[in-house]
This record gives C-alpha cells, structure tokens and sequence, in this order.
C-alpha cells in the first residue's frame, strides 16, 4: 500500500510539470517568497485551485519546473489518505528530483483539510525548511480561524472571492490599455453590456459561458451546496428551517439594514420559536463560510455599534439573481451590494455612516486608523428628489470627518459637484470597477 500511494504521488507530480495548464489571470497577489505557510481561503468555486495554476506559471518564470509541486488531494487516486502519506509526498518527490533535498522547493497543496494530520505535516516540513508552501481548504471542512489556530502563527491568509469586473472582462478577451479614453471608445458599448451580464449573474466562473438558465440552475446548486455542506453538516445545524429561512431572508433584504430583534419578532408572528442567540450564531456562521458580511454602523463608540443594525450584502449577486426576486426591482441595491464586494477586494475596512442629523451615507472607508473615503450608491440622479438627498447626506458627512471628497456611484452618469471646499466625484460604476 505504501508502495502503491508512493507511485501515485510520483504520477501526479510528473503529469502536473508535463500537462498545458490554462487558467484567467487572477489579480490576488500572492508572495513568492515568505517565510510564512501561505493560505488561499474564500467561498466554494471562486477560483482557488487556478490561483494555484496561475502561481505555478508564475514560479515558473523563476525556477525550473521541478522546484514546483502541485498535488490536490481531493485527487481519488490518492484515496484513501493516511496520516503516512505527507511523508509519503515528500519521498516521491525526493525519488523523482534528489536535487529537491538540497534545494527549497514550492509545494502547492490543494484542499489540504483531505489529509489527515495535515496541520502537524505542514507545521514540521516548515520549521525543517523542507518546503516553501501554500496551500487552499474548503469552506466545508476548513475555516480561515482553523487555519490560523491550526497553523499557530506560521500562515498568512489571502482571501479569494468571485471573480471582479477586471477579472470578468479579462476572460472575455478584454485588454484595457487606455481608461481615459473608455468613456468616449466604442469598447463603452459591449463593456457596459457585459456589465449588465455580471451584474445579474456574479462572477463564478463556471457560469460565465453558459445560457442563463443553466446559470440559474448552477448558481441554485451553489445555494443549496452551501446550506447542505457549508452549514448544516459542518456546524451540525439542528434548526435547518430557520437556517435557510434566514438565508433566504438575506438574499432578499440584501444592501439593507439588518436587525437580529426584527427578524425575531418576525419569525415569532409566523409561529417559529427561537431564540434571538440561536440567529446571532447562526449569523456567524453565515459570515465565517463567506456568503454574507455584515457591516457595522461607524462610530467610535463600540457600544453604539453593537447596539446599531448592521446592513447585510451577499458575497457574489449571482447566488440573489438564483434566490430572490426578480433582480430588475432591486437595481439600485444590486449596484451597491457589487460596490461592497469589490471594497471588499481592495482591502478595504468598511462601514455605514450616519451623520448628526441622521442622514445615511452607504460606505465609509477606513485604514491605518483614519476615514479615507465615502460612497453614496445610487441607480440613477436623474430625480432631483435623489439628487438632493445623495448630495446633503455627503455634504453634511464630510465637514463631520474632516475629508473634503467623496463618491456618488450610479449606474451611467459622470460629473462633479462641489460646495465650498467639498467635492462629489459621480461616476458610472462599470468604469468605477476597472479603474
């Protein structure tokens, strides 16, 4: 057997340097070179093993290809794992290139949690420098906390999500060599109908070249792997109603506000018995697997957080499109629940705003201790009604904040407003995205 697992590994490590892989460029850097395990995490199917293509090209361009090994263990070849087998690996590869046991070859290790013991494996083969690693999980079996409680300080995370606009126009052929000029280029024309595409249906890859109702169908499947797997076996959930319904709830009140107590007395008017815990863990839960973030009303006070609802957005709108209303009735809160998401992207720590007269501002952007930025959402200022609102609600942030900038994102409309000092850049969110 031992024999016979070794012989595998050498296989699949020999048909990974002679095979064409082909992948999107992802725009997730990754460093080539730490002293640090590194983790790939983020929701089911957003990418994670062609992150793991795209750096092997990478290395590639540095060191020979048998410094790189790439090894998923989802492979069945491999199966069943033994705790054995991280050494087992490691011996194939020895066997194959005995130049690697002088050398600090890249191990990419593909849904890692398959190999039992592998949080001792990765630890020891990284103290005994035997290996520069990275390696990805499924949010089914392996959480980003597990890593890092796992892996006790040796790993940095990167989080992977659905693919972002850049992403999604690059895999349809798009080179962007000139933003200035987009606006008045006839690439304007076919970028904002793509757009319109990746508005309703997300950015998973496996949709993007199949008819729409197939997309429904997978992105329903999507829905549906990550209540059965994600959540109710990983977490052993007792209350699956309430937990779908919830999800559901969320789907459907998505880019709004979002408050444990409502939704109680709303699930108890329909005769369901909770408890108001119960939604708070499960609510964790929902966060931890990547489908919602929940985001905080900004205050310095971390009692007057706490205390606030929190406004609710889907990781990827596809996974709505597959589970809510019909999504021409939600425009305006499809466009700001993308705007969150690619913040999100940028590294952004984000919150809602609430000025002292009690006007709502969508985003506020924070970093290094300071507010660095706001965004105001809106489908359209065509309504002088809107217009003025979007504007007094930014005005009357700014001074309070002490920036003189902000952004009103809606879905075609560019110019800028100003008052006194202060300023409003509005611009059409398609060329936002990729700028």
């Amino acid at each position: 057997m031992q024999r016979d697992k070794k012989e595998s590994f050498k296989r699949l490590i020999t048909h990974f340097w002679e095979r064409k892989i082909e992948f999107v460029p992802r725009e997730l850097a990754l460093p080539l070179d730490i002293n640090l395990i590194v983790t790939i995490v983020g929701p089911r199917r957003a990418g994670k093993t062609y992150r793991l293509f795209q750096l092997a090209s990478e290395l590639w361009q540095k060191v020979a290809k048998e410094h790189v090994v790439y090894i998923s263990f989802e492979d069945e070849r491999l199966m069943p794992l033994q705790i054995e087998d991280g050494e087992r690996l490691l011996e194939a590869y020895y066997e194959i290139f005995p130049e690697g046991v002088k050398a600090l070859p890249y191990f990419l290790l593909d849904e890692i949690q398959e190999l039992p013991g592998w949080s001792k494996f990765l630890r020891r083969i990284h103290e005994e420098k035997r290996a520069i690693i990275y390696v990805t999980g499924s949010s089914s079996k392996l959480l980003s906390r597990e890593v890092a409680t796992e892996l006790r300080g040796r790993t940095l995370s990167f989080p992977l999500y659905p693919f972002s606009f850049r992403e999604y126009l690059c895999w349809h052929g798009f080179k962007i060599a000139d933003l200035n000029h987009l606006l008045y280029s006839e690439k304007k024309f076919t970028i904002k109908k793509l757009f319109n595409d990746y508005l309703i249906y997300g950015g998973f890859p496996e949709i993007f070249n199949k008819d729409p109702v197939f997309k429904i169908q997978i992105l329903q499947d999507y829905f549906n792997l990550i209540f059965y797997k994600d959540l109710v076996e990983r977490f052993n959930i007792i209350n699956t109603f309430l937990m779908k319904d919830l999800m559901r709830y969320l789907t459907h009140n998505f880019s709004r506000l979002f408050s444990v107590r409502k939704y109680h007395a709303f699930m108890s008017s329909k005769g369901v018995r909770t408890g108001k815990n119960t939604i708070f863990e499960y609510l964790d839960h929902l966060e931890e697997i990547n489908f919602v973030r929940l985001i905080p009303l900004f205050s310095f006070s971390l009692k007057r957080q706490l205390v606030n609802p929190r406004k609710v957005y889907i990781i990827d709108t596809g996974l709505i499109t597959a589970t809510a209303f019909p999504w021409e009735e939600n425009k305006g809160y499809y466009l700001e629940n993308i705007v969150f998401i690619e913040l999100v992207r940028r590294g952004w720590e984000v919150f809602y705003y609430k000025t002292k007269e009690g006007l709502e501002v969508d985003f506020l952007l924070w970093r290094n201790g300071k507010v660095c930025g706001l965004i105001q959402v809106a489908q359209s200022l065509a309504s002088k009604d809107t217009l003025e609102r979007e504007k007094k609600a930014l005005f009357s942030a700014m001074p309070e904040l002490g920036i003189n900038k902000a952004i009103i994102i809606t879905e075609d409309e560019k110019l800028v407003l100003k008052e006194d000092r202060f300023y409003i850049d509005v611009q059409p969110i398609w060329l936002w995205l990729i700028t």
